[in-house]
């Protein structure tokens, strides 16, 4: 099973990505964000698991709990436009020591769960953040979607609100930790 530790954002930046993605993914022929209701978020740290869910879920929240001083709310600031060419479309955040030191809390909390194998894409050190837009794009899709998008993004400022342990393939929150 996939398994991702999330940021969520506060209500009126949450509110601008959806006016964003929603932008974005009209006329495609996939819009997988929109159709499975994948909120706005920036995912810290993404893993398979094969073991007990409970377990994990125990494991992770005392991991991320002896460190929740990592995870205090922070502000956020998206400046550019990206695209893993050719299926995903994103906004990136200015990487800023606040989200490299969440990034590496919550990379921590992975790697000390045994049976954890962590999504090396996701590691602090080799790890592009970003809040997706649109997904499972093909070339011409890209295209549309980054054509509308660029014309409405300007740079975009939030806070942080929320850390989630994430299951990533019907994207539920397992548990989740409001930030102070």
């Amino acid at each position: 099973m996939l398994y991702g530790i999330t940021l969520s954002f506060d209500k009126v930046c949450d509110a601008k990505i959806r006016e964003l993605t929603a932008l974005a993914n009209t006329g495609l022929k996939s819009s997988f964000m929109l159709q499975n209701s994948i909120p706005p978020h920036l995912t810290l740290a993404m893993f398979s698991f094969s073991g007990d869910e409970a377990v994990l879920t125990k494991a992770i929240e005392a991991k991320i709990e002896a460190n929740l001083k990592h995870f205090l709310a922070f502000k956020l600031r998206w400046a550019s436009i990206g695209a893993f060419a050719p299926i995903c479309l994103f906004i990136a955040p200015v990487l800023d020591l606040s989200l490299i030191n969440a990034s590496k809390c919550a990379n921590d909390a992975v790697a000390s769960l045994d049976g954890a194998i962590a999504d090396a894409n996701y590691k602090t050190d080799n790890w592009v953040p970003h809040t997706t837009i649109a997904v499972k794009l093909d070339e011409l899709d890209l295209e549309k979607a980054f054509a509308a998008l660029s014309k409405s993004f300007r740079c975009l400022d939030g806070r942080s609100e929320k850390v989630s342990l994430v299951d990533c393939v019907s994207y539920h929150d397992l548990k989740s930790w409001r930030l102070a």
